[in-house]
């Protein structure tokens, strides 16, 4: 996949083709065209957004005031019977920044990081190989191999929620 060019990119591109002497033609016609593609790309990528923003319009005053009603009580709508289980799992992905994991010879200690900055800490232990664990620190039966963490770069699945 192509990084997507920056306003970076193509002030270095001008910048490039400013520098050229008059005699340099050949090589100034190289960097015009560089520059150039360089203004196409970014003129696509501001095309696309504008595409995304408008396939998404904001939310009305009415919306917004729904949010806030809703956000006050996440509980409710957590346990509302309307709520299914990609709802919860697409909730936390929106409250939760990262999950850390440090695994030590007895246990799992793993740092919740929440959007704003709040941190959980919970400590699990370690398991033997195919033991099973009854409960966990999140009471819903779920084992650390369950857990959606980041861990070497890898992203293992989110627990089951419902």
């Amino acid at each position: 996949m192509k990084p997507k060019p920056t306003h970076a990119d193509l002030a270095g591109s001008e910048r490039q083709y400013d520098a050229v002497e008059p005699e340099n033609r050949i090589v100034a016609r190289e960097l015009e065209r560089r520059w150039n593609a360089r203004l196409e790309e970014l003129e696509i990528v501001r095309a696309k957004a504008r595409e995304a923003r408008a396939q998404h319009p904001a939310l009305t005053t009415e919306e917004l005031a729904m949010a806030r009603v809703l956000g006050g009580d996440l509980k409710a709508v957590w346990d509302a019977p309307t709520t299914e289980a990609r709802d919860r799992k697409r909730l936390l992905r929106s409250l939760i920044e990262e999950v850390q994991l440090r695994t030590e010879p007895k246990r799992h200690l793993v740092r919740i990081v929440w959007k704003g900055g709040t941190t959980a800490d919970r400590e699990i232990v370690r398991l033997r190989g195919g033991q099973l664990r009854a409960t966990s620190a999140w009471g819903r039966g779920a084992d650390l191999t369950r857990v959606g963490v980041r861990r070497r770069g890898r992203a293992l699945s989110p627990p089951p929620v419902a």
